[in-house]
This record gives C-alpha cells, sequence and structure tokens, in this order.
C-alpha cells in the first residue's frame, strides 16, 4: 500500500499537490498538541486586595495567564465569573470587578486543560475588616436624631458629619446599663460611663455613609449619650432616651478572663499542593461580653475575624510534620439581671428582621416539625398570649419531662430526648429553642464553656428568648437544674433564678448556626458536634493532604481578675 502511495506521488503532479494541505493539517495539529502538553500551568501569586467587596476592582497577579483571554476564566469557589466582568488580561495580570451574589472561598484561573494553584479570596460583607474612611482630617460630627426616644430593637436615624463612606470598626456607642461598675476597658478620650458598641449581630447596622447612619437600638442600651466613633476620633454626646421598656437589665460583677485556644495537628501524609484550613472559634461580642481582643497568636492567622473563626491556612505540608496553633484572648463578661413587668410586654413586630430570623427552622433548631408542633400542643400555657409567660411555661415543661444524663453520642439528635425523657445540657437548649420559634417566639442557642468554682472551664449551652422592646433574655437550663458545676446561684432558686437571669462564669464562642461556605470546592471538612461553638467546619483540606491527626482542646483558662 505504502508502495503504491509512493508511486502515485512521483507519477502525478495533482497528487502531490493536495499533499500540500494535509501535511499543513497535521503540522498545525501537531505543534497544538505539543504547546498543549509542554504548557505550563498559570501561577496566581497574590489577589490585590484580598478582602474586596461587590463592584469594587481587583488584580489577580502571577504568570501564565496568557496575553488574552481567550477560552479562560476565573472560578471563585468553583462559580465561573462571567465575561461582563473583565476589565484587561495579559500574561502577568488580570483586573476585574467583583459582581454581586459571588461568595467568598477560593479563587483561581482556569481553561479547559489547565487550572492554577489557588488562593483564598474574601468578601468584605462578610467579614468584620477594617475599611478606611475618606481622611478628611476632622471627627464625627452628631448633627441630629430622628427622635429624641426609641425602643430597643428600633431603627435610629443619626445625621451629621465625617462618619465615613464605610463603617468598617467604626461604630455608634450606646449607654449601657451597669450596676457596681469598675472601670470599663476603653481606648482614651472614652467617657467613664459604660458604653456599648453597636455590632452586626441582631442585624444592627441597618445603613452607613458619611452623614447618615441608620443604627439599631441595641440589647442593653439604656437612656443616656450615644456617640459615633471612628478611626479619627468620637463624636462630642447627644442624648436618646430609652422608651417604653416592659422591664428591666442589668451588668453586674464585671469579669476579666484570658483564655488560651490550642490546635494540635499531627501524623502528616501530604503531596505537593497540599492545603489545610483551620476556623478556630473566636468568643462573640455581647451586650454583657465586651472588649475581646486576641492578645497574642502563633503562628499569626490568615485573617484573624473571618465569619466569627479566627482563619488559618497551611500550604505544602510535610509529610511526618506536625502544626501548632495557639491563641490567647483577652475578654470581660458580666452577669445578666433582668426584672420584668408581664403586663407590659406588647405582641412581636412580626416584619422585623429579628422575629423573622429567629422565629425559622435551621440547620441547628428543628423548629416547626410535627413533631415539635405536637409536644408544644401539650405543654399546659404554652397557648398563652403573653410571648414571656408562653416561654416560662416551655421552659418549666422541660425541667420537669426531661432528666440530665450525659449524652457520650455526640451524633445524637436533640429532638430523641423527646421520646427518651432524658438529656444533656445540649439537648434541652436546643428543645428549648425549637418548643419557643415553633410558638412565635425568636430564640437562639449560645454555646461556649462555663468556668467553674475551681477555674476550670466545661463546655457548655445556654438559651435566650427575645422580647419586644426589651432584647434578649437569657436561660440557662443546664444550670437551673443542677447540673455538676458549683455555684453561687445553685440551690432550691436555680429553677427560678436561671430563667432570665445569668451568671458571667462563662464564655460564649457563638450565638446561633454559624453560617460557613467550604473554602475548597469538593474538599473534605470536619465538623466537631456537641462542642464549644455552633459551627460545621473547623477544618477543611484538599486532595493531596492524604492524612493527618488533629487535637483541638477545649479553651482554658489562664486567668480571671
Amino acid at each position: 500500500m505504502i508502495e503504491k502511495l509512493k508511486t502515485l506521488l512521483l507519477s502525478s503532479g495533482i497528487a502531490r499537490i493536495l499533499c500540500i494541505p494535509i501535511l499543513f493539517i497535521i503540522f498545525i495539529s501537531s505543534a497544538t498538541i505539543i504547546s498543549k502538553l509542554t504548557a505550563k500551568s498559570p501561577e496566581l501569586i497574590r489577589i490585590n486586595p484580598p478582602v474586596s467587596a461587590k463592584g469594587e476592582v481587583v488584580a489577580i497577579e502571577g504568570n501564565g495567564f496568557g496575553k488574552e483571554q481567550g477560552d479562560q476564566w476565573i472560578e471563585i469557589s468553583g462559580v465561573r465569573v462571567s465575561s461582563s466582568s473583565y476589565i484587561s488580561w495579559d500574561d502577568n495580570k488580570i483586573l476585574f470587578v467583583i459582581p454581586e451574589n459571588y461568595e467568598d472561598g477560593l479563587i483561581r484561573v482556569c481553561s479547559r486543560d489547565r487550572q492554577s494553584n489557588m488562593l483564598v479570596f474574601a468578601r468584605r460583607e462578610n467579614i468584620p475588616e477594617e475599611a478606611k474612611t475618606v481622611n478628611t482630617g476632622n471627627i464625627p460630627v452628631i448633627q441630629s436624631l430622628d427622635a429624641s426616644q426609641k425602643e430597643i430593637g428600633k431603627i435610629l436615624v443619626i445625621s451629621g458629619l465625617n462618619f465615613g463612606i464605610t463603617r468598617g470598626n467604626s461604630g455608634v456607642l450606646f449607654t449601657k446599663t451597669q450596676e457596681n461598675y469598675s472601670g470599663a476597658v476603653s481606648d482614651k478620650g472614652i467617657p467613664s460611663t459604660p458604653l456599648i458598641m453597636q455590632e452586626e449581630t441582631d442585624f444592627g447596622y441597618d445603613f452607613w455613609s458619611d452623614q447618615e447612619i441608620r443604627v439599631r437600638i441595641p440589647d442593653g442600651a439604656s437612656s443616656g449619650p450615644i456617640y459615633v466613633k471612628t478611626e479619627r476620633g468620637m463624636s462630642s454626646p447627644v442624648n436618646l432616651r430609652i422608651a417604653d421598656m416592659p422591664g428591666t437589665k442589668r451588668f453586674e460583677n464585671q469579669r476579666l478572663y484570658v483564655i488560651s485556644e490550642n490546635v494540635d495537628i499531627s501524623g502528616i501524609t501530604a503531596g505537593n499542593g497540599s492545603k489545610l484550613f483551620l476556623r478556630i472559634p473566636l468568643p462573640v461580642t455581647t451586650a454583657s461580653q465586651q472588649n475581646m481582643k486576641i492578645r497574642e497568636s502563633s503562628p499569626p492567622p490568615y485573617m484573624e475575624n473571618y465569619r466569627g473563626t479566627i482563619l488559618h491556612q497551611f500550604e505544602n505540608l510535610k509529610t511526618g510534620g506536625s502544626i501548632n496553633v495557639n491563641h490567647t484572648i483577652v475578654l470581660t463578661n458580666s452577669d445578666i439581671i433582668t426584672t420584668m413587668n408581664v403586663q407590659r410586654i406588647k405582641q412581636y413586630d412580626t416584619s422585623s428582621p429579628v422575629y423573622k430570623t429567629f422565629t425559622e427552622a435551621d440547620d441547628l433548631i428543628p423548629a416547626h416539625t410535627e413533631e415539635i408542633k405536637k409536644v408544644l400542643a401539650q405543654i399546659p400555657g404554652a397557648g398563652n398570649q403573653n410571648p414571656y409567660r408562653k416561654a416560662k411555661a416551655i421552659y418549666d415543661w422541660i425541667l420537669e419531662n426531661i432528666k440530665y444524663r450525659l449524652v457520650t453520642d455526640k451524633n445524637k439528635l436533640p429532638v430523641s430526648s423527646l421520646v427518651s425523657g432524658e438529656g444533656d445540657v445540649y439537648d434541652m437548649t436546643i428543645i428549648f429553642c425549637a418548643l419557643a420559634r415553633t410558638a412565635g417566639i425568636p430564640a437562639l442557642p449560645s454555646a461556649g464553656v462555663i468556668v467553674d468554682m475551681q477555674q476550670e472551664t466545661i463546655p457548655h449551652w445556654w438559651a435566650e428568648f427575645y422580647i419586644e422592646n426589651f432584647g434578649w433574655v437569657p436561660v440557662d437550663l443546664g444550670m437551673a437544674m443542677g447540673i455538676p458545676y458549683e455555684s453561687e446561684h445553685n440551690g432550691i432558686e436555680s429553677k427560678v433564678w436561671y430563667f432570665g437571669n445569668i451568671d458571667g462564669n462563662r464564655i460564649s464562642f457563638s450565638r446561633g448556626w454559624i453560617h460557613q461556605i467550604p473554602m475548597i470546592t469538593n474538599g473534605k471538612t470536619v465538623s466537631t458536634p456537641r462542642s464549644f461553638a455552633f459551627q460545621k467546619v473547623w477544618e477543611e483540606s484538599n486532595e493531596n493532604l492524604t492524612s493527618y491527626a488533629s487535637l483541638w482542646t477545649i479553651p482554658k483558662l489562664i486567668g480571671v481578675y
């Protein structure tokens, strides 16, 4: 056959002419295949800035992106960025605009047959990172309030100057009700009057601009001066009266805690390109738990506050290696003492985001299930129209019908305690919140550690329910039933005292479920159920990290003052 083809080519000029385009196609195809086989994958060196908001321009710097985009694209958390977002594309830098509806995670450059390494990308909307304001050289000025009096949980409109175009670490400070006050941890220039800053929790800020702030009156606020605090200083005070409260809330016996969090990683088996993320729970800021600061970190974290956690990223781990992560954290906490005039309690504003969010079921609270509805219908007093009395009826029913028993199966469903009649503090906390939400009472669980009389830390869970124009009311079913823990409030009155009051011998690491999105598409995640924080992802690794062992210790108390 080959000899016949050779003879044909030698004897026919037409055949020789026809072979030219065929040979050219073979040459081009071969060159393309060789080019693809020898081409290097694009390399990401840095993202500038690594924390951005929608609509901002971000630069990806690296190598091997190509002189033009062609059939390449950017992926964020496995989702391709649309073509309209790209500004420019060259071999070492890509400029694009952060589109809406993109979550943070890992970012990479892709083509049909190549993928770059991955770097962490974060949206500013999701983390309380500092955002620089326009530097006008002036301190903030409050010119007016939309009203001289407001209720807890309602929106206050503050008009003025020099608030900054974004909030960042700025905020609004409110007078705080506190007795036996022994001195607040505060910045220079802040008055001696106890103050609390409204946080992002409970939908604290509705709007922030350089000349207007819309802020929700926080839980724990009382009548007195308010301030706007920015990087450049603090405004002069303007008085605000907190109106129509159906009771009082006091914060007493403030303590300063120094705690240590520690994680050990050992037995590592890994290849090139291995990645490991650790999300270490960070104590929350509440009306009673304040002034939280990370004093020491080893090694320094990738982000100090990423969705309520300290985020660590480790790359290219070595087989046989080990990692130790340690943080020292300082904070203050106080007892919460409430008194309630039950007759003055109002019905809920069902249009508020607090009501809508904390009366619905979520990944943690199984509200509105048939099982919960059936139990709620059997509770005497649960049909009461007064939310406070309704919550008390649910509290009393749980204490009377569920006996304390330490749960060893961490995967046990809390609702199974409704059948067995036995459960631990975690079970009763979740059941209380589920029954309350089903009854139309906003409720959320808290997770953390309790500090006993010997200054040992023990994982603990408790609950809170919301009262209109008042704020959150604490409930501790575990302490009420007399779990093995020595407290000044143990005794006959524990059941009464721990409905509406709570001691400050504790540190909270999460209030409600911490929503988390995996950093790595199709990565391996590790959860720690029934632990001192409500979060799904504690560890995350890619396929190049074959195996390792992790040891998380319960946060330890270093000192209390």
